[in-house]
């Protein structure tokens, strides 16, 4: 039963905490949070559901790290090193997962400000 509710907090957490970063960053003290730190395309419609999508891109990977770091450490013995190749693998695996997240937030984030900046000097 721990493994299944395990799994629906993995599932449901990241979505519900892009929605609240999103709903706080369309606030007006969001808003001014975004500006004061920078970032003030983030506070536009289209900024907001770009975090959002890396939240729940960036959890999903996070909750594959843990899920794999909860596993039991395997025996020691012949087929040990395997599972923990294997094991290895999976932190890497999440690790790549974690870091294309960013860098496609990294990406849309510069296409975003400079479509801003665009139109601003119409």
């Amino acid at each position: 039963m721990a493994g299944h509710l395990r799994t629906v907090f993995l599932l449901v957490l990241p979505f519900l905490l892009g929605k609240v970063l999103e709903f706080v960053l369309r606030s007006r003290p969001g808003q001014r949070a975004a500006t004061a730190l920078g970032a003030p395309e983030l506070a536009t419609e289209e900024g907001a559901h770009l975090l959002h999508h890396l939240t729940r891109e960036g959890a999903g990977a996070a909750g594959l790290a843990l899920a794999t770091l909860a596993q039991p450490p395997s025996p020691p013995g012949p087929a040990g090193w395997v599972r923990q190749a294997a094991r290895l693998g999976s932190l890497l695996l999440a690790l790549g997962g974690l870091l294309r997240a960013l860098a496609a937030f990294e990406e849309e984030r510069a296409r975003l400000r400079a479509r801003l900046a665009a139109l601003a000097g119409r």
